[in-house]
């Protein structure tokens, strides 16, 4: 709430908001603030056209916003992620100061992209948001999308609404 209104205020280009965007309530609160626009990652993950194993949608719908962790901070590359195994060992690390080359076999790609044709949520870091609170279906992108315009423009008539009394 307070990044994208600083930034908007700071610049002359238009600003996109990253981050906590899953539904048309969000989109509506971060085009409030300035926004021209936003971009989402988390929700895209639980969409039908998603290549990604149907047991890391699930997961993505049963977690909810505190079930993810900042994880990378003792090696420059900070990322938030789905609590699970492989993150506990990779902070178990982190805390008693192990260093680059323990932590990246752990964090590294090829893991992540075996992990989402396997579907097993504690074999790699799956990198997510808090906006997973927000997802509860997998619907179909142009559907995600439709269902969000409506919902940001019933949002922006009813804080408008509120202005005009």
């Amino acid at each position: 709430m307070v990044l994208t209104p600083k930034i908007v205020s700071s610049v002359k280009i238009p600003v996109v908001t990253v981050g906590g965007i899953a539904d048309g309530r969000t989109m509506a609160a971060a085009l409030t603030l300035g926004a021209q626009g936003v971009m989402m990652a988390s929700r895209f993950i639980a969409t039908k056209e998603c290549e990604v194993h149907e047991n890391i949608k699930q997961e993505l719908i049963r977690k909810q916003e505190f079930d993810t962790v900042i994880y990378g901070k003792s090696i420059g590359l900070q990322g938030r992620g789905l609590k699970s195994k492989v993150l506990e060992e990779v902070l178990a690390i982190e805390a008693r100061h192990g260093g680059f080359e323990e932590l990246i076999p752990l964090l590294s790609g090829q893991k992540v992209k075996e992990a989402w044709v396997t579907g097993d949520v504690n074999y790699a870091p799956l990198m997510v948001g808090q906006s997973i609170g927000l997802i509860n279906d997998i619907p179909t992108c142009k559907e995600l999308l439709e269902r969000m315009a409506a919902e940001a423009c019933d949002s922006l008539e009813k804080a408008s609404k509120a202005c005009n009394g």
